[in-house]
């Protein structure tokens, strides 16, 4: 895709293993070839001793978070062709996470490039957490392999449970405790795309990757976009940010009150109520012949009240949006 000058594209990508010389160099030339700004990579496999070899090899900054772990690592790699200061790194002990922190248009942004474990152990998001915490600024992207879908219908298929369902919690407890929304799904409120998938035994495919931003920076984003992965069976995701001058500060999407009266909203409302309810249901079938009062869920109360808001919150966004263009 074709970026102006002041355009910032952000792509994340699980590359499955770059310790391997060949594949890396074959990797990093496609990369190049692709003239994003930041490259937020997952399980790279890098070990301490290569990193000056790899920064070398990309030319320009690299920034790292290797572990013993041959299935583990991270890195962002930085091209030239943006303005940037390098503010602060932080780096997760354990290899999960690494936080950077960029100043842009004299605006402080803190990007965190995560690999989420698989093994449902929501402990990880409370470490995110209290990291980002510690950091105090309102700028956030988050982005990475979580493992985890945070919309099982619309980001899943073939699946009998929800992946990882206690780190799923924490995810959605984060994203209202910090007001991040899920960019590309706020853009594409109904559409089924997904960045992994498996075939053996039945054909299985979820949306793993995705990026979390903060209200805040909803206005500069121009665009959010599922890729074609390269030597992995991750798709690559990117998201491109125009920043301008502005006055900053906390800001809050605000419902249009309006659109209550505009019946094909209404209508839709309905069905993202009715989908979210089918499932989350323990009975999807039961959801339209049995009272709300009575229906059985498979999560408590105040989850499944916080993961409706989010859903209808993403319709109305991704309604509003294309009703403004029509």
């Amino acid at each position: 895709m074709g970026k102006m000058a002041n355009d910032v594209t952000i792509l994340s990508v699980n590359c499955r293993g770059l310790a391997d010389t060949k594949k890396r160099n074959d990797v990093f030339h496609y990369l190049k070839g692709k003239k994003y700004s930041i490259y937020c990579l997952q399980e790279t496999h890098f070990t301490e001793e290569m990193h000056s070899i790899i920064t070398s090899k990309w030319g320009y900054k690299a920034f790292f978070n290797s572990s013993s772990s041959n299935k583990k690592g991270l890195a962002i790699l930085i091209n030239n062709n943006f303005e940037f200061t390098f503010v602060k790194l932080i780096v997760d002990d354990k290899g999960d996470y690494m936080i950077l922190q960029l100043k842009m248009n004299d605006q402080t942004i803190t990007l965190i490039n995560l690999h989420s474990p698989n093994n449902d152990d929501p402990a990880f998001y409370d470490r995110v957490r209290g990291a980002i915490k510690s950091i105090r600024n309102q700028e956030l992207i988050v982005a990475g392999d979580w493992n985890l879908v945070l919309n099982p219908e619309l980001d899943s298929q073939n699946y009998k449970h929800t992946n990882n369902p206690k780190c799923r919690e924490k995810v959605i407890d984060l994203t209202n405790e910090l007001s991040l929304v899920d960019i590309w799904r706020e853009l594409n409120a109904q559409c089924k795309r997904f960045t992994w998938r498996r075939s053996q035994p039945v054909l299985q495919q979820s949306r793993l990757d995705f990026f979390l931003i903060n209200e805040n920076l909803v206005a500069d984003v121009i665009s959010a976009d599922i890729e074609s992965g390269y030597r992995t069976d991750h798709s690559a995701v990117t998201i491109t940010f125009r920043f301008t001058e502005r006055a900053r500060g906390r800001t809050f999407w605000k419902f249009n009150s309006s659109l209550l009266k505009d019946k094909e909203y209404v209508r839709r409302m309905k069905e993202t109520i009715k989908k979210t309810k089918q499932t989350y249901a323990k009975n999807a079938d039961s959801v339209d012949i049995i009272h709300d009062d009575n229906l059985e869920f498979q999560i408590d109360d105040q989850l499944l009240f916080e993961v409706m808001l989010m859903d209808i919150r993403s319709a109305t966004i991704s309604y509003a949006t294309s009703k403004k263009k029509n």
